[in-house]
This record gives C-alpha cells, structure tokens and sequence, in this order.
C-alpha cells in the first residue's frame, strides 16, 4: 500500500540556528555581450555589457561579504563578438587554447556558477565545451542528460547535476558561521526542439520538475 499525501508524516521542523545574511546576485541573457556598446550601430550602448555592472557587483559585495554570483543562462552567443568566435572556430582558426573572451569576464568577476540556456547550444557542442572548460566556477545542468550507449539511449550527465558551495557567513550574534548553499540549474526541455539541429540524438532535457525532485 502506498501513502496518500493525507496519510505521510509532516517533515521533521528544522531546529532554530542562529540567522545569517546571504545575498544572491545573479545575471541573465548577457549574451556575449562585455562591453557597452552597440556594435552594429558602433556608438556606446549604457544598457548593456557585464562590464557596465562590474562596478555595481563589487559594491554588492563589500555590502555583504561571502555574496554569491550566479549566471541564468544565455551568456555565450547571441553578439557579433559571439558571432566572430564562432566564425574563427567554423574555419578551424579557434584554437582549444585561445580564451573565450566572455568566460575570461566572468572568470575575473569571480562568479560561483552558471546554468546553462537554449542558446549556449546555438553553435554546436564542440565551441560550447570548449569554452566551459576555461571555465573557473561550477556549471550546473540538472536535468540535462549526454545520450550514449548501442541504444543511444544510456544516459550521463552532460554537467554537474547539483553543486555545493560553501560560505562563512556572519550572523545577528556577531560569530562567524558555516553555511551550505546547494544549488540546481534547469534548462528549458523545449531546447531539444529549438537546437534539434545540433542536440538530435546527443543530449536530451528532462522534465523540470521531475528532475528537481530526482535531485
């Protein structure tokens, strides 16, 4: 016989700690987008570029100190610069080595993790890893999945299901305290449709929900 949801025990209430202050930042849709600035129309752009916020993120930070950073999704593609890299990996003149410029911003804003969005998948998965290897903070993909096997229907993770990050935090008493931020990324399941094109066969995207339960 199976539980009913009337029928299951309430979960057990966590015990009362001490209170701390985490802030979260977090970017989304940057879209290879570094500078401020409009290059189709080649005139400055203030509502746009990761750098344009550097300012902005260090002053979140000294506010509260052991704040996270965190990427949404869509940062990779979606520019002319983004364009240009991916032109240079086509003609084979992108080497594994050469930095992406994009990851090298976020790498020296010191982020904590990203996720992944449909159009980190828009030139393919070659330029896409490629890229994530230079990566020097965790990314996140929960419910994506790497198709292999005779089948082809083994599944892997294509990235880290979960991540764990760890901080000091200061607390109402004063005293430092060890917390635990756990972490999930989902990547809209419609991708496999919109990137069927590169994706067909390769990886698959599960239920968000399921997989966040699964998690």
């Amino acid at each position: 016989m199976t539980d009913s949801p009337h029928s299951q025990s309430p979960p057990a209430k966590a015990k009362d700690g001490p209170r701390v202050t985490l802030r979260v930042l977090a970017t989304t849709d940057l879209h290879c987008h570094i500078l401020p600035w409009d290059d189709l129309r080649d005139q400055p752009a203030p509502d746009r570029g990761l750098a344009q916020i550097a300012s902005l993120i260090a002053t979140a930070r000294a506010e509260v100190p052991g704040s996270l950073l965190l990427e949404n999704g869509d940062f990779l593609t979606g520019s002319p610069l983004a364009d240009h890299i991916a032109h240079r990996a086509n003609k084979g003149r992108q080497r594994r080595a050469d930095p992406h410029p994009m990851i090298a911003a976020m790498n020296q804003l010191g982020y904590d993790a990203a996720t992944l969005g449909n159009h980190e998948f828009s030139e393919g998965l070659a330029l896409l890893r490629q890229a994530l290897a230079q990566a020097q903070f965790l990314i996140v993909a929960t419910n994506l999945d790497r198709l292999g096997g005779p089948s082809g229907k083994a599944r892997r993770p294509f990235m880290a299901r979960q991540a764990l990050i760890r901080r000091v935090l200061a607390g109402q008493n004063g005293r430092l305290h060890p917390v635990t931020v756990g972490l999930l990324g989902f990547l809209p399941p419609q991708t496999m449709r919109w990137e069927r094109h590169n994706l067909a066969g390769r990886l698959d995207a599960r239920c968000i929900l399921a997989s966040a339960h699964a998690a």
